[in-house]
């Protein structure tokens, strides 16, 4: 289940799992606390899996070497694809966060 090539980006969910990207187009959502696999993500990129993107609300962006984006989803713990995107520039903005009291 581990990844036998290169491993191109590792992503931090919110919930403690992890994402990792691979040369071979395959993702791999990890448990990070007793280091094994849990699902494997295939079929979806033609390319190299180059970022992994932690978005909000459970979703990540995987993008590989053509500039294909594949949105996914956590669905109770069962990781979906949502939207293909096709990435042309990334920027990535600071938070702020304001709080009135």
């Amino acid at each position: 289940t581990e990844h036998t090539g290169y491993i191109r980006d590792v992503g931090a969910l919110p919930d403690g799992r992890a994402a990792s990207s691979y040369d071979d187009g395959t993702i791999k959502i990890w448990d990070v606390s007793q280091g094994r696999c849990l699902q494997t993500l295939s079929g979806q990129h033609a390319n190299e899996v180059w970022w992994i993107i932690v978005l909000a609300n459970g979703r990540f962006m995987s993008l590989d070497d053509d500039g294909i984006g594949k949105i996914w989803f956590d669905w109770r713990q069962h990781i979906e694809k949502i939207m293909a995107v096709r990435v042309r520039a990334l920027a990535f903005v600071p938070c702020v966060c304001i709080r009135s009291i």
